[in-house]
This record gives C-alpha cells, structure tokens and sequence, in this order.
C-alpha cells in the first residue's frame, strides 16, 4: 500500500480498504472526509503499530472512529480536542466521546481530554504516533516531532507520524 498519495475513488475496490472501512463502521459511506480515516488506519496497521502496545495521540479528533478502533489495537490512546472548551457554545463534551463509540472498545485504553493543539503538553517523546485528519495547519512540525522520536513519516490526506525505532 501507498501511504502518501491523494484519495482515489479506485481504493474502494481494494479488499483491505474495504475491510477497513467495515471495521471503522464507514463501508456506507463513500466520500473524501472519510477516506483518510481508512488511508490511516490501514497503514498504520500495515507498519505494526496496531499490535496493543504503541502509544497514539489524536489531535482534533471529535469522535471520529479512529478514536475507538486505536483503542482496540493499542495500549493508550489520548484523544484530543475543544471538547469542553467553548462557554455558550455548543461543543462535544468528553463524556459524550466516550459514549459515541461506533462499536464496542477497549475502555481502559482510551483518554480523552481537552486541548488547543496549539499547545500539546505532552513531554518529548511521549507517543509512538500521532494522528489528525483536520486543522493541520494549526500545528507546527516543530511541536509534533517533539512528541515523537527523530524519522517520523507523514502519510495520507491527514497524517500519522509514527515512531521509527532508532537506529
């Protein structure tokens, strides 16, 4: 599989795409916001990272399915977002992104909290990948490959940057 390149309406008749997508719950849906969800969990999965002991870190995730399916093949993921954030504005609180789960999850496993991915403050080398599909352009490579070790990988529409062990 190709990890960087542009969404293509041909991956849909790939039978590890679409178990992908069955597996996230989104085989109904065929559209561009959802491609990188299945283009992320795919290669992520193909890199080996989905084994139960990396460590994962969303950024501005909502309640997208990643979320609950990294749950299930890792051994933390923190979830971020404003979740809570916006006085008089409705906003997901972190009580309903726990409760939004597509399908059953490891419970233990999963963290969510409010944060401006502007500022991530988590220490260095915290996490074993971090994900997005939104707001990318709010953060800055220097603030995520601080988080991360030395040779991480973009791929996809959104990005993973997985951490490469260190040679």
């Amino acid at each position: 599989m190709k990890f960087c390149k542009v969404a293509d309406i041909a991956d849909w008749q790939d039978e590890a795409f679409q178990a992908t997508a069955s597996l996230l719950q989104l085989e109904s849906v065929r559209n561009r916001q959802v491609w990188p969800l299945i283009q992320i969990y795919t290669g992520l999965h193909q890199l080996g990272l989905l084994g139960g002991q990396a460590t994962a870190l969303g950024l501005a995730v909502g309640d997208e399915p990643l979320i609950y399916a990294f749950a299930n093949g890792c051994n933390r993921v923190v979830a971020t977002d404003l979740y809570d954030l916006y006085n008089g504005r409705e906003t997901l609180t972190t009580q309903e992104v726990y409760r939004r789960n597509p399908f059953p999850y490891a419970t233990d496993r999963l963290e969510v909290r409010p944060m401006d991915l502007t500022r991530i403050d988590y220490p260095d080398h915290s996490f074993d990948f971090i994900w997005s599909c939104r707001a990318i352009e709010q953060m800055t490579v220097l603030q995520i490959g601080r988080i991360v070790t030395k040779g991480c990988p973009h791929f996809g529409i959104g990005f993973a940057l997985p951490r490469l062990p260190e040679d």
